[in-house]
């Protein structure tokens, strides 16, 4: 069983194959590929946040600054009793100066939480065209699908959005009693009135991700068990799980476009030895 409605599944089926083809009859020359499913589990940091740090099972004991003034050894953190915080919002006049609301800060956990899969693939040639000298080229590719990650569900909508709302509108905006995007009002332009804007961060298995490379070596194989090797990789990695590909206007996931990842360098080139 799982925190999740979905149990863990049987069907996690991960085949691997592979191949090593001499073509010629001289062994200087190999083809070598193969592929198969990754599966990965989640770490609990990714999902802990719903259950540890939330009322009423949870409460922030912290301060730091001024605002630490009370703080002595035998005090050091402020009192704190556990329960609900009582979700409220009033819109005040029509301007939004009297507005207020709870504004509560909650993390919460996607309903159907997915195993994280990776398709990785690969195609190698070997070719040792001097003695001890070895050239190799090959294609090195993968397809990431439900890694895990946080999206907001609760982002403030814009009130005469010319793109749309693909999910759940502001109740604010749609009855017409939020008339200004203002930073002060941002509360009141969310789907979940009482939540903070910057709150309700679902933790979720939906971000995808793709990546190709290039990759040469040159390895030299010398005497008394010393080798040296120079390998250069030419890659692309995208991702939805980035700033730069999110749509920050729409909380509906589907719509996220791909973008490049920003944990990856389009080139490497690394200079290596080994010396046994």
């Amino acid at each position: 069983k799982t925190f999740a409605s979905n149990n863990t599944p049987l069907t996690s089926f991960a085949p691997r194959a592979g191949f090593a083809w001499s073509p010629f009859a001289s062994n200087r020359f190999v083809v070598r590929g193969g592929g198969g499913y990754f599966y990965d589990r989640t770490g609990n940091a990714n999902y802990n946040p719903g259950y540890e740090q939330n009322e009423p099972y949870s409460a922030s004991a912290y301060a730091s600054g001024a605002a630490n003034y009370f703080s002595t050894f035998q005090k050091p953190f402020p009192a704190v009793t556990l329960g609900w915080t009582p979700r409220w919002i009033n819109f005040g006049d029509i301007t939004n100066k009297n507005s207020n609301g709870s504004n509560i800060a909650e993390s919460l956990d996607e309903q159907i939480y997915r195993v994280p899969v990776t398709y990785q693939w690969n195609l190698n040639l070997q070719y040792e065209f001097l003695s001890h000298w070895t050239f190799e080229l090959g294609y090195v590719g993968s397809r990431s699908l439900h890694q895990p990650g946080v999206r907001p569900i609760n982002e403030a909508q814009l009130v005469g959005n010319p793109l749309g709302n693909n999910s759940a509108i502001a109740p604010g905006i749609a009855a017409g009693l939020v008339t200004t995007n203002t930073a002060a009002n941002a509360f009141l332009r969310v789907p979940y009135l009482g939540f903070s804007s910057s709150s309700l961060m679902m933790s979720q298995a939906d971000w995808d991700a793709k990546f190709n490379s290039v990759q040469a070596t040159v390895r030299r194989q010398f005497s008394h068990g010393f080798q040296m090797q120079g390998a250069y990789t030419f890659s692309r990695a995208l991702t939805t799980n980035q700033p730069i590909a999110t749509n920050t206007v729409s909380n509906d996931p589907n719509i996220y476009q791909y973008g490049p990842s920003l944990n990856y360098h389009p080139q490497r080139l690394a200079v290596s030895y080994l010396w046994s």
